[in-house]
């Protein structure tokens, strides 16, 4: 009896399936976390009573387990983020050399001009409705912010919109990425495995003083990236055929339970890869929608904090559960529309930025 399945790799079509379903829990957990009831989520840091709450509410309300799910356990979309960018990097460099400048060059070429754009958005706003008291904060946060520096600030980490926070991570991620691939091309497994398991246990030690901006960092992060490495540089992907009963074992009692609380964040992720596996074969319009959704991933994912404010407070001035669901999904559907308006103005930018790029070469 064979105890492992060999699924063959995630396609670009198969990569924005994900992408559109982990952005969709994103999406909706950033609206609804923010409405009461809060429940809070077990998501840098654990605490037994978010579970022991959550239950209590839906076990009163069941007719509000739509907000409650995505609320409490939506935050997990970013964790497949995480993985499939690990994957994704493995499987377009596993083949080739990586010319260090040429790659980091790429990684900013990639990411960073749209981040600007959306920071430029961000000041813009801050200034007309005069959201900071002082512009030295609002300074301060543009710093932290463009620097890709507040995860190793926790007072900044969430400065302009909260969501922000992952621009830093993934770029601390892609820098760490080389190493990761030096120590599998040289078939090093013992390092890397090594030294993804000691970042994987050093939370739960003594050894450092763990906080919310320790469990955004890349040093928290770097084993379900690694994870995500190591799947993309195999020829073909392995798993045990039952991974999933044991992933979603983990992710609902990681919910209660301290020690297996550093499990959920590797399920979650691997549970949304199976789903993947699962769907991409059928013909469903689910998941046109989502390989829709997964295309204007990054540019949602920008856009979507700078406009939530007047639909969370519509939301709460009608103080209404029925409201507020249907509420939430009207709101991601004008930030989907948002999403396109802001990806043709980026598209511009960065051909405003290639013809200046041109013309300082001529000069």
């Amino acid at each position: 009896m064979k105890f492992i399945k060999t699924y063959r790799h995630l396609s670009i079509e198969d990569t924005n399936l994900l992408k559109g379903i982990s952005i969709l829990l994103i999406g909706f957990h950033n609206f609804y976390r923010n409405i009461p009831p809060h429940f809070g989520e077990n998501e840098f840091y654990f605490n037994s009573n978010f579970l022991t709450d959550w239950i209590a509410y839906i076990s009163q309300k069941p007719f509000e387990i739509f907000i409650a799910i995505f609320s409490f356990l939506g935050h997990y979309g970013v964790s497949a983020f995480v993985l499939i960018s690990g994957y994704g990097l493995a499987m377009g460099f596993k083949n080739k050399e990586i010319p260090l400048f040429t790659y980091f060059a790429s990684r900013v070429k990639k990411i960073y001009p749209t981040f600007f754009l959306g920071v430029v958005l961000a000041i813009v706003i801050a200034l007309a409705i005069h959201r900071y008291p002082t512009q030295h904060e609002l300074w301060e946060s543009v710093f932290w912010k463009l620097s890709l520096l507040s995860p190793f600030r926790a007072d900044m980490m969430y400065a302009l919109y909260g969501p922000w926070w992952f621009f830093g991570l993934i770029f601390h991620l892609y820098a760490l990425f080389p190493l990761l691939l030096f120590l599998l091309k040289r078939n090093h497994l013992v390092l890397f495995w090594g030294l993804l398991s000691i970042l994987f246990v050093l939370p739960h030690t003594n050894l450092i003083q763990t906080s919310a901006n320790y469990y955004a960092s890349a040093l928290y992060q770097l084993p379900l990236f690694g994870l995500g490495v190591f799947l993309g540089y195999q020829k073909e992907l392995y798993l045990p055929k039952h991974v999933v009963y044991l992933a979603l074992f983990l992710l609902l009692y990681g919910q209660g339970n301290f020690v297996i609380w550093k499990f959920t964040h590797v399920s979650a992720a691997i549970l949304i890869v199976l789903l993947v596996l699962y769907v991409r074969e059928k013909q469903w319009k689910f998941n046109k929608i989502m390989i829709a959704c997964g295309i204007l991933s990054f540019h949602f994912f920008v856009i979507h904090p700078v406009i939530r404010a007047p639909f969370l407070l519509f939301a709460e001035y009608v103080n209404s559960i029925y409201f507020t669901t249907f509420f939430g999904l009207v709101y991601i559907a004008i930030a989907y529309l948002a999403a396109i308006l802001f990806r043709k103005i980026d598209n511009k930018f960065r051909e405003l930025l290639t013809n200046m790029g041109k013309m300082l070469n001529k000069s």
